[in-house]
């Protein structure tokens, strides 16, 4: 699903975009299967509110709901789509509107874990919004994916111009989206489980990483963009989850060893 979803935003790069999936994405733990399956639904789902396939959207995100209940959350982005996105406006406009719902979100994830707690199936999730929770384990911990996010921030604000004013509603899409990750994130600071809901757009990081190769117009600098893109992956991996080591699907460490024997 995620190699569907980088097809229909019409990537360029697809064989570049999985590489990636596969060194940044892939669970390091059987937990963590559930909800890469239900990302990876959700991620295919974005891609058709670009299409205006609301009726395709809706039906995907209730399937990823089937492996993971977070991912209900998702259904949100239609109406923030709408709002944010399909409207033409100004640059101005737009970045006020996006401050806004900065803002917005903050209270909003807040009290919606305050909320949950309310709600029969949910339940269970309001248990990482507890202080016991976060002395436990610590909130930084459970937002280990902040590289990523603060990644593409700085891509997607180095390639504005080429990235959102070129591609319009794509490109302003892809932009709200990172900006979500990055806000959902830093709220995983203070609850925890929020970064998990961040992990949703990560595959975002990965389109705006290979759409700046299509910046460059001579061989060179998109080679050298390739290189770069592929090294933060293989660095990423090799930080992230082979030295990590702990409850990974793969004894990683384990392999390489044998391997160099």
């Amino acid at each position: 699903f995620f190699y569907l979803g980088f097809k229909n935003f019409g990537s360029k790069h697809i064989g570049i975009c999985m590489l990636l999936v596969m060194l940044v994405i892939f669970p390091q733990a059987l937990g963590g299967v559930r909800q890469g399956v239900a990302m990876s639904l959700c991620f295919y789902a974005f891609s058709f509110l670009p299409q205006k396939r609301r009726t395709a959207f809706i039906i995907t995100v209730l399937c990823a709901g089937l492996f993971h209940y977070s991912s209900l959350i998702m259904l949100l982005m239609l109406p923030l789509h709408y709002l944010m996105v399909s409207k033409p406006e100004s640059e101005k406009k737009f970045i006020t509107k996006m401050l806004v719902m900065m803002i917005a979100l903050i209270g909003v994830v807040i009290v919606g874990f305050k909320v949950i707690q309310y709600i029969p199936f949910l339940r269970k999730y309001a248990l990482y919004s507890t202080d016991a929770f976060v002395e436990q384990y610590g909130a930084l911990t459970a937002s280990h994916n902040i590289l990523p996010e603060l990644a593409s921030v700085a891509l997607i604000v180095m390639f504005y111009n080429h990235l959102v004013k070129g591609k319009k509603e794509n490109g302003r899409y892809m932009f709200m989206s990172i900006i979500l990750m990055l806000m959902i994130t830093l709220i995983g600071f203070k609850v925890p489980l929020a970064s998990r809901l961040a992990d949703y757009f990560i595959a975002f990081f990965i389109l705006a990483m290979t759409s700046a190769i299509d910046t460059f117009d001579d061989k060179k600098s998109r080679r050298i963009m390739t290189g770069v893109a592929v090294a933060y992956g293989v660095l990423f991996f090799v930080a992230g989850i082979y030295l990590n080591g702990s409850g990974a699907i793969f004894p990683y460490q384990t392999i390489f060893e044998l391997l160099a024997v």
